[in-house]
């Protein structure tokens, strides 16, 4: 429908050009009602000017059209490149470590600062005394790196399915950071209580787990590293003695000793044993 519209106004605007001239020559032909100046050749002249003014008017018009549509389309476009980097406050509740845990996540790719949260009463007097603190403390203001979080810990998942179970608990935190970006969230903590939480863990946690029990990798075939360096250790000790002894057999056969000449330090096995331990540690 659209398309036939438009091939219907382009149509009539090809006509009138086309008949313009012919009826421009008979309107130049025709008796004048009133007196006029000039011929009908001085008119004819007249008439190419004219419309030449008027149409330099209209496209200088549709020039500033299309200027101020570009001009919109730049502010649009730098402010939505402004909203995708300004700095966004995201509040979740995840759990870690069998504990539910308040996660304040900066997703924006600026930081945040002078931020300030305050949560509702009806919140505050479930959580335990001991953690209150952390909460209040967000009255006054904070700081959260771009794409960083911070995390209060709300309780631990034992206690809490147990003591709120059946209570309707809403969590409300309202604030303010950078002072301009308004914070107004609202959590029902109904979704969270009493779920079975599995912990999934990356590949960094389950890594840095087996080199804290000493295994290179998941493979039986691998030895611990404990257990090769107190191999390389104890083969040290064995060579430094072995030194020890042969300089004493050194020392015990050479007479005649130059006093000119600066005396070796005996390694005894004492030094070695602290230099080990100084290794190791």
């Amino acid at each position: 429908m659209q398309k036939t519209k438009k091939v219907v106004i382009v149509g009539v605007i090809i006509l009138m050009l086309l008949l313009f001239p012919f009826l421009l020559n008979w309107l130049i032909l025709r008796k004048a009602l009133t007196p006029i100046v000039g011929d009908g050749a001085t008119w004819l002249s007249f008439w190419p000017v004219y419309i030449s003014a008027i149409a330099s008017f209209g496209m200088i018009y549709m020039t500033y059209l299309s200027l101020k549509q570009s001009r919109a389309q730049l502010e649009d476009l730098k402010q939505r490149e402004a909203d995708e980097r300004r700095t966004r406050l995201v509040l979740s509740v995840i759990v870690y470590q069998t504990a539910f845990y308040l996660r304040i996540f900066n997703i924006g790719k600026e930081n945040a600062f002078n931020v300030k949260l305050e949560f509702n009463d009806e919140f505050i007097s479930e959580i335990k005394d001991s953690y209150r603190k952390y909460y209040t403390q967000l009255a006054r203001p904070d700081f959260i790196e771009a794409g960083k979080s911070i995390y209060i810990l709300i309780g631990w998942c034992g206690d809490v399915n147990k003591e709120w179970e059946g209570k309707d608990i809403i969590l409300k935190v309202k604030g303010s950071y950078n002072d301009k970006y308004e914070v107004d969230e609202t959590l029902d903590m109904g979704y969270f209580i009493g779920k079975t939480h599995f912990m999934v863990k990356g590949d960094l946690e389950t890594t840095m787990e087996y080199m804290k029990k000493g295994v290179v990798v998941q493979n039986n075939s691998y030895r611990p590293i404990q257990k090769s360096l107190d191999e390389i250790a104890d083969t040290l000790v064995r060579i430094d003695y072995s030194l020890m002894e042969l300089s004493k057999q050194v020392n015990s056969s050479v007479v005649i000793e130059d006093a000119t000449k600066p005396k070796c330090e005996v390694i005894t096995e004492e030094k070695v044993t602290d230099d080990l331990a100084i290794l190791r540690d």
